[in-house]
């Protein structure tokens, strides 16, 4: 199964930069700036998976560890914060949302998470007890 997630994520980073190439250049017919309607601030999420954990490092280059709120269950992390921004005596404020369902079972109680320069690295120790029940199927 985790080949079938990697080949999901591929897919959707391959749309998204299709997305953004179509408005790039959407923006160039209308002479718009590039990056219009764009926030200055934008996450990226690299999901790492070892016999013992999964490691998930977001870059979240224009927040600070007060603006991250982290929660996670044994089946999923979710993660919201706000990048508050002024410039030229603008206020802009958007917020970043993602909850990622993860390829194995976790130990919420026993996560870790580190921010260091705009990049917040959570260690999730996977649940090495689960329990997996073989269903014998009966022909009716």
């Amino acid at each position: 199964m985790p080949n079938l997630k990697n080949w999901r994520i591929r897919e959707i980073d391959r749309m998204k930069s299709d997305m953004e190439e179509l408005f790039a250049s959407m923006c160039s017919d209308f002479g718009l700036p590039v990056n219009y309607g764009q926030d200055t601030c934008s996450a990226t999420v690299h999901m790492d998976e070892t016999d013992s954990d999964i490691i998930i490092v977001f870059s979240l280059p224009c927040v600070t560890i007060d603006d991250v709120d982290l929660s996670v269950t044994d089946e999923a992390l979710s993660i919201a914060c706000i990048q508050e921004n002024t410039t030229s005596g603008v206020h802009r404020s958007s917020r970043y949302e993602s909850s990622i369902v993860l390829p194995a079972k976790v130990l919420p109680d026993k996560a870790e998470a580190n921010f260091k320069d705009g990049v917040l690295r959570v260690t999730l120790p996977k649940d090495q007890n689960r329990r997996e029940k073989r269903i014998r199927i009966q022909l009716t």
